[in-house]
Formats: structure tokens, sequence, C-alpha cells
């Protein structure tokens, strides 16, 4: 990234665009008590509460390359290619629409880390594996499927993910290799295992892609797991769903490594499902959330419509016009409270009517710069004493609307005559009331 882009990303992290984003969350899972986080990190995830995303996920907002290519896949002109914004706005919004839709149809803690099949890490790395690709393929299937305002963000997050950088499978490869601490024979069911599992990765969530036959030595597995996971992925209940992984894993056991020092590193697969925490036993939150996932109907996957045959973009760009259209608006609103530096006016009784009740009042009024982090506490305050303030605003009403009688005096014309002034030389000694 550029220092240009850097600024515009941490423009864009602002507290904003976190709470719009927050507040988008808990309108689709219908729950106030969900939060949202930013970070750096080129993950993310949920716990069943809390959505962690990451805009800048590989450096996809900068990446022009991969956002044409995702432009031109979904028959989209290059309005979000050329705008950094918006390529945040769309990596963020589908990226939260992913992990809340998780909350919604998941179950939370993922089965696997109970598993009796899970009797070592390495074995519990590779369930939870297998259930998030398969749980990551049935939420877009729901979400789409569902929602009528979802599909186009899933299409993007999933065609951008696509074209985004990756690293070489045999980085990926080598790096398992010298992994120490391994038999041989665990070596080669780690390799195996990790090779398996991404060619079901792309099978699944990615039929764009043209791959090459399985390797000979994981052909058989890839056969007969195919239409589990395929099933799996349209089935609406979460318990059901688990009984496909324990399917899946229990067919693809002979090359699931057991020993206690092996390591599953995948970073091409934790890649493909843009970070896997969502339902791995080695995520860590300070507080377990227990939730059962929503039972629904899905009529279809995300890449094919009701009758099974390929979606058409046409309507898909229509509606990503009206998007950006709202999400432009939102730019400027950020940038304009970012912008704000606060202000000062001071206002002197005498400018105003009636100014001798005015004489000697001046108000100083502050605005401060707008710090969003602090709208929490500002929103607790207004809702303990939001009485107190009915009250007073009642009684400044009233006092508005009154009158008060203010005596004029060393007037030449009047009600009454004041003697203390008939002296004076000027005819000034009559007052009067207003």
């Amino acid at each position: 990234m550029t220092k240009e882009d850097k600024l515009i990303l941490d423009q864009f992290q602002c507290e904003y665009n976190r709470v719009l984003e927050e507040e988008f969350a808990q309108l689709i899972a219908e729950r106030n008590d969900l939060n949202l986080f930013f970070i750096n990190e080129n993950q993310a995830f949920t716990d069943g509460r809390n959505i962690i995303i990451d805009p800048a996920w590989n450096g996809l907002f900068a990446d022009e390359q991969a956002l044409k290519d995702t432009e031109r896949f979904l028959m989209l002109d290059n309005t979000i290619s050329g705008d950094r914004w918006l390529a945040l706005r769309m990596s963020a919004r589908a990226q939260n629409i992913h992990e809340a839709l998780h909350i919604i149809y998941s179950n939370f803690p993922c089965a696997a880390f109970e598993d009796i099949r899970a009797t070592c890490k390495a074995r519990c790395v590779v369930l939870s594996l297998i259930s998030n690709i398969i749980e990551d393929a049935f939420i877009e299937a729901a979400g789409c499927s569902e929602y009528d305002n979802m599909e186009r963000f899933l299409l993007w997050h999933r065609v951008a993910l696509y074209f985004s950088n990756t690293p070489s499978q045999g980085t990926v490869q080598r790096a398992l290799a010298e992994t120490p601490c391994q038999t041989e024979e665990d070596q080669s069911k780690t390799e195996a295992i990790v090779r398996y599992l991404n060619y079901m990765c792309i099978f699944l969530l990615y039929p764009m892609a043209q791959q090459d036959p399985p390797d000979d030595d994981i052909e058989p597995y890839v056969t007969q797991t195919k239409h589990l996971f395929q099933e799996g992925a349209m089935c609406g209940n979460a318990d059901k769903r688990y009984s496909y992984v324990q399917k899946i894993f229990d067919l693809v056991d002979p090359i699931v490594p057991q020993g206690e020092d092996v390591e599953i590193q995948t970073e091409l697969l934790a890649h493909m499902l843009s970070g896997s925490k969502t339902h791995s036993p080695l995520a860590s939150s300070i507080i377990e959330w227990e939730s059962t996932g929503k039972t629904i109907q899905v009529k279809r996957n995300l890449f094919k419509d009701e009758k099974g045959d390929s979606i058409s973009f046409d309507e898909l760009k229509q509606q990503l016009a009206d998007d950006i259209k709202v999400f432009s608006s939102q730019k400027y609103a950020a940038l304009n409270i970012l912008a704000y530096k606060g202000s000062s006016t001071n206002f002197i009784g005498i400018d105003f009517d009636c100014d001798l009740i005015h004489k000697g009042i001046s108000i100083q009024v502050q605005k401060p710069r707008i710090n969003l982090n602090m709208k929490t506490a500002y929103q607790n305050i207004l809702n303990n004493y939001s009485l107190s303030i009915s009250s007073y605003n009642a009684r400044f009403s009233q006092l508005l609307k009154g009158t008060v009688d203010v005596k004029e005096d060393r007037l030449l014309f009047g009600s009454s005559i004041v003697s203390k002034h008939l002296g004076d030389v000027k005819k000034r000694y009559w007052s009067r009331s207003n």
C-alpha cells in the first residue's frame, strides 16, 4: 500500500464507519447486544456475539487488478476499482454480512470442539475446517435465498477473494514439509489432508475456478465426499449439517494425522475462507457464547438460481449503483466529521431584542471536535437523565412564552411621573411599563 492508501484506510476505520457497520449487523441479526470491531490482521470472524472484520483484507482495496477482474466477472463498470473508499466499504459490508449470517444460522461454539473424533488438536482442526467450508457455503446460500439485499455483497466477497493475490499451494506445502517434530507418516498425511481440503474448498466455494483433476492419492476421498459437501451446504438445520461433517471426516480418516505434535498450517485455505477463526478450536474469547443456528429451507446456492441455472448479473449492476450512491453520501458525512475541528461562538445580550433585560449577559457556546468514541457514554447520560431533561425543557418553554414587566424611566412621555426627576431640565420625568 502507498502512503495515500494508508491514509485512506486510517480515515475509513473511523468510529462513524464502525458504528454504521455495527448497526447494520445488529439489524440483520436482530441482536442489540452484537458488537463489531475493525482490525488489520487479514482475518474476519465471529464468536457468536462479536464480529471482527478487516476492511483492508489482504490489501484488496488497493489491488486495482483484482478489483477490475472482479468487476469484469460481475459485469460492472470500474466505479469501485477507481475509488479506494468504495472498495473498502464493499469489503467491509461483505465481510460484515458474511459474519452476521454465521451468527444467525451457525451453532456456537462449533460442535467439532466436543466431537469424540477430535482426539488430538490436528484432528479437531480438520473437523473444524470441514465444518467451516460447509458453513460458509451454506450461509451464502441462505443469504441469497432469504434476503433480497445481500446477494450482490456475497457475490462480490466470494469473487474478489478468488481474484485477489494468494500464496501458492507449493509455498504452503513447503512450510508443512519443514514443520518439526513430525514422523514421516504424519508429514505425508498432513500434506495430503491439506491438498484435499484445498481442493474441496475450491470445488464448493469457487465454482468459477477450473481445477485440475485431484492427485491420485486424494482422488478416492474427493470422489466419495463431493456429494456430501454439496448436500451439507444445502441443509437448513445446523445440527444436521454437522452430521455431514462427521460423515466426511470418517471417510477421510485414513489421511488425517494422529500425532500430538502435528501442526496443520493452512495458509492457503485460510485465505480462501478469509480467515478460519469462526470455527477454529484455536480461537479464543473471554466469554464463550452459546447459540443455536436458525433453521430454514435453502432454495438455491450463491451462483445458481432456483432452477439451477447460472444467475444473471443485470439486476446486480443496478442494485450496486444504488448502493454506491448511499456509500458516497456516507463517505462525505464521515470525512466532514473527521475534518470538523470544533467551534466557539459568543452571544452578547444587548445584540438581541429586549436588550435592557439582557444587559451584561454574555453566553459562550463551545462545540468541541466530535468524538464518536464517546457516543455510548453520551447516550447513557441521555438515558439516565431523560426525565429531568424533559422536565426542564417544559419549564423553559413556559418561561419563554411568558411575559415580564420592565419599567423604563427618564422618558419625555409616559404613564406616570417620577417625582425625583422633576428637576430634569429636559423634562424627562415620565416613566412607563413594557
